[in-house]
């Protein structure tokens, strides 16, 4: 297989021990670590995104490869000890996320927004959302909430969904703020600072 780049960008573990990892790739992949090749190719020569999960004996159990005409990363991904993951990530223009459980399409506001997704242990799409910022971090609280952090220039919404929570203006002098978002389990905004 050709790879013209890859980078795994998460890491997590269930409490059954199987692995998942989130990155970015151009060119073709093979994400199968046995003799088998499970190859993925980008679309049109673009980065794109992936998400596997393999044993903790490393036998790919499933991928899900995401992205369209432009640039897809995944930035971070957090895993529950039943196997559920989130995973947030960045995108340029159009992403499109197809995991034959489910689909969803998003369409960047801006040069690059953020995209946020929770697959359950099978890689089946369970909820997602889009929203502006650049993403730094995410994390799990106790209640099983998801918290990110991330930076944002003049103003973005980062309610992932349909509603809006606009943060207030950073300036015209082109420096960030920083911010602090909270969503329930099933991606819903709770609030921001």
């Amino acid at each position: 297989s050709t790879t013209e780049f890859s980078s795994i960008q998460g890491v997590g573990r269930d409490a059954a021990g199987n692995l998942y990892v989130g990155g970015r790739f151009t060119g073709t992949a093979d994400v199968d670590p046995g003799p088998s090749e499970v190859l993925l190719t980008s679309t049109a020569g673009s980065q794109d995104a992936y998400i596997a999960s393999y044993t903790s004996a490393g036998v790919l159990r499933w991928v899900q490869q995401f992205g369209d005409t432009g640039s897809d990363d995944v930035l971070d991904i957090e895993v529950t000890a039943s196997g559920n993951v989130f995973a947030v990530g960045a995108f340029a223009g159009t992403v499109v996320f197809d995991s034959g459980a489910g689909s969803a399409s998003f369409v960047a506001d801006g040069p690059r927004d953020n995209y946020l997704l929770r697959l359950n242990s099978d890689g089946g799409l369970v909820a997602s959302g889009s929203f502006g910022g650049d993403t730094s971090d995410i994390a799990l609280d106790s209640d099983g909430n998801l918290v990110l952090t991330g930076s944002y220039t003049r103003t973005a919404d980062i309610d992932p969904s349909p509603g809006t929570f606009f943060l207030p203006d950073a300036g015209s002098t082109g420096n960030g703020n920083s911010f602090y978002l909270k969503l329930n389990p099933n991606l819903h905004f709770v609030w921001a600072k």
